[in-house]
């Protein structure tokens, strides 16, 4: 196995990590869904999204830079939302977890439309 897909085998299971994730706080919130209607739509909508986008990713080469960024951004306003519900819910580390996920997925979210910018001008990206 290649540098490259070793990567990309990575990505794909923190994609699928980051789904798993979200779908199990879904869950958690089935138990009191009142007042929480929203946010559960948002994490099982959330979680599907990522897990198909991660699934059709090796098939959709021609956008693989935006649904690779949008993965990403999903998953950045996600684990944000999850950070301020477990401040909210008196969590006391989760919440530090989480906001760290949220400003990393940022990060990885501007590097990636960077990258794929930098590729539309003649540069290859990976």
């Amino acid at each position: 196995m290649t540098r490259t897909e070793r990567r990309a085998l990575l990505q794909k299971i923190g994609h699928y990590l980051t789904a798993f994730t979200i779908g199990m706080k879904g869950f958690i919130k089935l138990e009191h869904p009142h007042g929480n209607e929203a946010a559960i739509a948002l994490f099982f909508a959330s979680a599907v999204y990522i897990t198909v986008m991660t699934i059709l990713h090796d098939r959709l080469h021609r956008h693989a830079t935006l649904l690779d960024a949008s993965v990403l951004g999903i998953e950045c306003i996600v684990t944000g939302i999850l950070a301020s519900i477990y401040v909210r819910e008196g969590s006391h580390g989760l919440q530090y977890l989480f906001a760290l996920a949220s400003v990393l997925f940022a990060v990885a979210f501007f590097v990636r439309l960077r990258k794929g910018r930098t590729a539309h001008h003649g540069e290859v990206s990976d």
